[in-house]
C-alpha cells in the first residue's frame, strides 16, 4: 500500500461558500464514481450548483470535505444535520435524534490506496458534536468503516415524506451503520424524515 503524501490535507468548506469551478471539480470526481443514467456531467454541475444557493439546504448545515490536487478534487466526503425520528408500527414518534449525515465518500480511481478515504472519514466524523452526537450513514463496504468505530445497526428505516412509498426503505446500500460504535442507538423503526443520502 502506498502511504499518503505528508503534504496532503483535507479542507472542510461551507457548501454554499464554494466557488462555481470548486463545484465543478467536486462533482466531475463524483460522477466519476456514480455515474447517473440519463444526466449529462453538465446537467449534474447545474444541479448542485442551483441546490447548494437554497436556504432550505443551507439549514441542515452542509459541509464538503475535500483533497485538492491543484484544481482537481481527488477525495471528498459530505456531512449535513438531519432530524430522524424513531417511531412506533402507527408511525406514531416515540423520540427525534439529530445526526450527522455522511455521504459521497469516494476516492480518484488513480488515486486509490494512498490512504485519501480515510483522511476523508476521520476529518467527517470529526464533525460528530453535541449537536449531531452520532453520525448515520449507509455503506457496502462495512469492513472500512468498523477500523474507525462504526457499527452496523438493523433497525427498519422509513421515509414518511416519500408520498409514494413511505414504507420502503430510504437506502439503497447493504448496510446502514453509526459512528461512534458505543453510542445508546434505539431498535425502534427509523424515520428517516427524508430521502436517502
Amino acid at each position: 500500500m502506498q502511504k499518503e503524501n505528508a503534504m496532503t490535507i483535507v479542507q472542510t468548506h461551507v457548501e454554499s461558500e464554494l466557488s462555481r469551478e470548486q463545484v465543478e471539480a467536486i462533482v466531475t470526481l463524483t460522477n466519476s464514481v456514480w455515474p447517473k443514467e440519463g444526466l449529462t456531467l453538465e446537467q449534474r454541475i447545474e444541479s448542485l450548483w442551483e441546490e447548494i444557493q437554497l436556504p432550505e439546504r443551507q439549514a441542515t448545515n452542509p459541509r464538503r470535505l475535500v483533497v485538492w490536487e491543484d484544481q482537481t478534487a481527488i477525495a471528498h466526503a459530505l456531512v449535513f444535520h438531519r432530524e430522524v425520528h424513531f417511531v412506533d408500527d402507527d408511525r406514531e414518534t416515540l423520540a427525534s435524534q439529530n445526526v450527522l449525515a455522511l455521504a459521497g465518500v469516494c476516492t480518484d480511481s488513480t488515486r486509490r490506496g494512498l490512504g485519501l478515504g480515510v483522511m476523508v472519514v476521520k476529518e467527517a466524523f470529526k464533525h460528530v458534536d453535541t449537536k449531531a452526537p452520532v453520525c448515520l450513514f449507509q455503506t457496502g463496504v462495512t469492513e472500512f468503516y468498523e477500523k474507525f468505530d462504526a457499527r452496523v445497526v438493523e433497525n427498519k428505516f422509513i421515509n414518511r415524506l416519500n408520498d409514494d412509498a413511505p414504507a420502503e426503505s430510504p437506502w439503497w446500500d447493504s448496510s446502514v451503520m453509526i459512528f461512534p460504535a458505543k453510542f445508546r442507538w434505539p431498535r425502534e423503526i427509523v424515520d428517516l424524515n427524508g430521502a436517502g443520502y
